[in-house]
């Protein structure tokens, strides 16, 4: 043992969070909890913790390995804060489950302590079991932050356990939970939870996962949960009224592939009247567009603050109308963030509901969208001023940006963008039509370009200038939307012969006035904050393994300082690199190219 705390203090004086940890766990297999704790400790308190300088993490998480009485407990609260970094050198012949599981076999006794933050993780989506995780928070009736991933909840008596727990933390300000999805129908878990909530709750997420699908049946959990009302003192009621959560600020209600019953989302909706951010997902089966409409307006009624809207439904039925309705109660002009998933457009209902909010809307990401009207892209692009994020995901080959009538068409307004990604088509597909790029290499130069072709490519190059004039962008992103990686890797011959003429973004090169060639990469050159390029532009494709050079290499040098990121190197690993990629690198060894 001397020699063993000799180590330790070592360890300790030197800073050496590796070793520490990798220590720690020989010396809890060898001492009992209590003793192990105490050594801990006295040790610890005797430096610094300040100077375990990672993220501000270190010194917290030391505050806890000196109130937590159980060895298990500091092992993976360590291992949970520096996972995939400074763990990277732990013997790999140690288990894992050493470090991330609370196993039945260890029984912490209560305890009272002065932890504020808790937080149960676990690597690879391994389950925690209950018991350890009940004993923490019932011994830290101060804890103001709680977050349990992956709590796998065994018996009716666990769940009751953890609503009473909950009930008495009067501090608790923040609590996220990830439990089996059976409980979000069968036993109304969401509603029980909401209702357990003290009053002084300010965020609350509630997610439902697959993986912790529980054993147990609780179909009649409701009635086990109303005799226990019923059975005990009204002092310890778990919910007996259902009072408002009037500090409530963020609620999330994550269901997996189930569906939460709408009764129930709502009664807990109309006790939040100053709720500012609400995730949803998928509702009830079945229901027409009227009563979604109707949901949503309900909603906004109930919840006029709302300023942060976030859909993300796990099926590609269309839910949109019950965001459509709260966009359109709430107070115009007061909706900041967007972010809907699986959003189907087709009848062009958002771009007014866009147009209600333009003045206020900061962030908007549309992800994995089945469709998306031309007209709420120009909503977008050229009615929200403020906007700071915009992320258009398409779920399938939906078109996104058209160059012709939604990039070049009306003055963009959302100049203060620091993030751009979306999809882009240089042409109108369902038309006929000549192709703006990269065809024109292989015609006789000087290059003589005919009315209409003159006419798109003049359309391309103010479509770079709408772009250029976003001067405080970062993230750049721009992509075919029928970009493919997957064919491209599996069949280069086919991909390079059949989509050629569909890469973007296109003629970003300087022009060639020998050649008449357009290029339009000065266009870009005002992006002085710019720190990632991506799309699916590619120094190895047809375009622009041709035009790419070193001319290019140095305005990109100077025009974009920040470069951090840039995907110019599409293509399967094992090809070498072009010569362009390594100008860029000579002039940026930082550089990251992908």
């Amino acid at each position: 043992m001397p020699e063993l705390t000799a180590q330790l203090e070592v360890y300790l004086s030197k800073h050496d969070i590796t070793i520490l940890i990798r220590t720690s766990r020989h010396l809890s297999a060898i001492f009992t909890p209590l003793l192990y704790r105490d050594m801990l400790f006295f040790h610890s308190k005797r430096y610094d913790l300040a100077h375990f300088d990672i993220k501000d993490s270190i010194s917290r998480n030391l505050h806890h390995i000196q109130t937590l009485s159980a060895s298990a407990t500091f092992i993976y609260q360590f291992y949970d804060i520096f996972a995939g970094s400074s763990l990277s050198s732990l013997d790999e012949d140690e288990p894992k489950s050493a470090a991330i599981f609370f196993t039945e076999d260890i029984q912490p006794a209560p305890f009272t302590s002065s932890l504020t933050r808790f937080k149960c993780g676990s690597m690879d989506g391994d389950v925690i079991h209950f018991y350890p995780v009940f004993s923490i928070i019932r011994g830290n009736p101060g804890l103001t932050h709680i977050h349990l991933e992956n709590v796998r909840i065994h018996t009716k008596q666990d769940f009751v356990q953890l609503l009473r727990v909950v009930t008495a933390l009067t501090s608790l300000q923040s609590l996220v939970v990830c439990l089996g999805e059976n409980l979000a129908e069968l036993c109304g878990f969401g509603e029980a939870l909401f209702f357990s909530c003290p009053p002084s709750v300010k965020q609350l997420k509630i997610e439902f996962k697959q993986q912790l699908v529980c054993g147990s049946d609780y179909s009649d959990f409701e009635e086990t949960l109303k005799d226990i009302n019923e059975n005990i003192d009204e002092e310890t009621t778990l919910f007996p009224t259902r009072n408002p959560l009037s500090k409530l600020r963020s609620l999330f209600l994550c269901s997996g592939d189930i569906r939460f019953p709408k009764d129930k989302v709502l009664s807990m909706l109309m006790h939040c009247p100053g709720l500012r951010e609400l995730g949803l997902s998928s509702l009830e089966e079945r229901m027409s567009e009227t009563t979604m409409l109707e949901i949503g307006h309900f909603i906004g009624t109930r919840c006029p603050k709302l300023q942060i809207l976030n859909h993300s439904p796990a099926h590609l039925d269309n839910d949109g109308p019950i965001i459509l309705g709260i966009m359109e109660i709430l107070p115009s002009q007061s909706l900041r963030e967007l972010h809907l998933q699986k959003f189907n457009d087709a009848v062009d209902q958002l771009a007014p509901m866009i147009a209600r909010h333009s003045k206020s809307l900061c962030k908007i990401n549309l992800h994995h969208y089945v469709s998306l009207e031309s007209k709420t892209i120009q909503s977008i692009l050229c009615g929200c001023e403020v906007l700071e994020e915009l992320r258009l995901l398409r779920y399938n080959a939906a078109a996104g940006c058209f160059v012709d009538k939604d990039g070049a068409e009306g003055e963009w307004a959302c100049v203060n963008l620091r993030v751009l990604d979306m999809p882009v088509e240089i042409n109108d597909y369902s038309k006929d039509f000549q192709p703006m790029s990269g065809y024109h290499l292989d015609r006789p130069t000087p290059l003589v370009l005919k009315s209409d072709e003159k006419r798109h490519f003049k359309k391309l190059e103010k479509f770079y200038q709408q772009i250029g004039r976003l001067v405080n962008l970062e993230y750049l992103r721009l992509e075919s939307a029928h970009w493919n990686r997957s064919d491209y890797t599996s069949n280069a011959s086919y991909f390079r012969s059949e989509y050629k003429n569909y890469w973007f973004p296109a003629m970003l090169s300087l022009p060639r006035p020998d050649k008449k060639w357009p290029g339009y990469l000065c266009e870009l050159s005002g992006l002085k904050k710019l720190r990632e390029l991506r799309g699916s532009v590619g120094a190895m494709n047809f375009e622009t393994e041709r035009t790419l050079m070193s001319e290019e290499a140095e305005v990109m040098s100077q025009c974009w300082p920040l470069l951090e990121v840039a995907e110019f190197r599409c293509g399967k690993p094992e090809w070498q690199e072009s010569d362009f990629c390594a100008l860029m690198r000579l002039r940026n060894p930082k550089l990251i190219l992908i």
